[in-house]
């Protein structure tokens, strides 16, 4: 062969050599293309993925955010309410309880009116009716005398000395009672002398 044949020859070698290169280095780049094309796909479906699961959290978070806001509403307005309540119930509890108290006392005051008016009456009737014993005592004291004069078997003399002895005794029974010596005096005819000698025996 000429040199001329070699060095089409070798132009040729070297340009199929080249062909070849740039066929395994466009095959290369076009797998490495594919490859960082479906890299990037999964990026971007993990991306969207992520994205999906971002979006559904806050709206998660929102419904939450909602569900609280309301509960708290919810709970604000049955504590007003409760509050309200529980103010009115002890309105009404000190408003009865005032009224029972009046009650109460306007009773125990008639009561004691009562009582107090009954307790009178029944003093003055048993100051009545120790009048009417101490009249009776004096009634059957007097009888006692006045049929002595009638017995004939006993003196003028010793009648008037035993209605005497009998004043004296009726004198000492009323000062032991704890009446004056003046009214004892005035009520048994005797004199403030005799009634204080009946005194001194005591």
């Amino acid at each position: 062969m000429s040199n001329i044949e070699l060095i089409a020859a070798g132009i040729t070698l070297f340009v199929l050599i080249e062909v070849l290169f740039l066929f395994i280095l466009y095959r290369s780049v076009n797998a490495s293309k594919r490859r960082r094309d479906e890299e990037l796909e999964v990026i971007d479906a993990e991306r969207n993925q992520i994205l999906q699961i971002q979006q559904e959290l806050l709206k998660d978070i929102k419904a939450a955010q909602s569900s609280t806001k309301e509960g708290i509403s919810r709970l604000n307005k049955i504590g007003n309410q409760a509050h309200a309540e529980w103010t009115e119930m002890t309105a009404r509890i000190d408003e009865v309880m005032a009224e029972i108290e009046e009650r109460s006392n306007a009773l125990v005051d008639e009561s004691l009116q009562k009582l107090n008016k009954k307790t009178l009456e029944t003093r003055k009737v048993l100051e009545l009716s120790e009048e009417a014993v101490d009249a009776l005592k004096e009634n059957l004291t007097l009888a006692k005398k006045v049929l002595r004069f009638f017995d004939s078997k006993m003196r003028l003399d010793d009648i008037l000395k035993d209605l005497q002895m009998d004043k004296y005794t009726e004198a000492k029974a009323m000062l032991q009672n704890g009446m004056d010596s003046s009214v004892v005096a005035s009520k048994l005819g005797l004199s403030t002398t005799e009634v204080s000698l009946v005194s001194h025996t005591l």
